[in-house]
């Protein structure tokens, strides 16, 4: 699909629109007016679930939901949520986005893709030609890599 990138947008390539990094009732009015506008037919959905029933209301909604190791995700938690004071406050926050996640991908009627954090930053062709097949994308797995900036990334595998 096409995925919002923003080159202004310091965390550009992973995908993120100011739409689904805040919750639906904040957009509801206004939300499908720039979905269809900005094009929008992939988006990466952390913190608020509800917006994959929103967009599942018009799209066939398929979920590629990556798994990160403990020591990982908290390196990443410690980096990345700069607004809270203490590693801890950010490894809780980040163990409960987890947590509200998985209980949601439980019940989640679609498809899901689980698929290990590690494999898409080491671009494995194989996991790009099994989410190629998920996907139903048409063109080559080389494509879906693009969006995969390794030297963004703080991993080591």
């Amino acid at each position: 699909g096409r995925c919002y990138n923003d080159q202004r947008n310091p965390r550009r390539g992973r995908n993120e629109h100011r739409l689904f990094g805040q919750p639906l009732e904040n957009w509801r009015p206004g939300a499908w007016r720039i979905i269809e506008d900005e094009g929008i037919t992939c988006a990466k959905i952390i913190a608020y679930p509800e917006w994959i029933d929103f967009l599942s209301e018009r799209f066939d909604v398929r979920i590629v939901a990556p798994n990160r190791n403990r020591e990982n995700r908290n390196k990443s938690a410690a980096d990345m949520l700069v607004h809270l004071s203490t590693d801890k406050e950010k490894i809780n926050l980040q163990e409960d986005l987890l947590a509200r996640r998985w209980a949601y991908l439980t019940r989640f009627k679609g498809e899901v893709a689980k698929i290990r954090f590690e494999y898409l930053i080491m671009k494995d062709p194989n996991t790009f030609e099994y989410l190629r097949e998920f996907l139903e994308y048409e063109g080559p797995a080389e494509d879906l890599m693009a969006p995969v900036d390794t030297g963004r990334v703080k991993f080591n595998g």
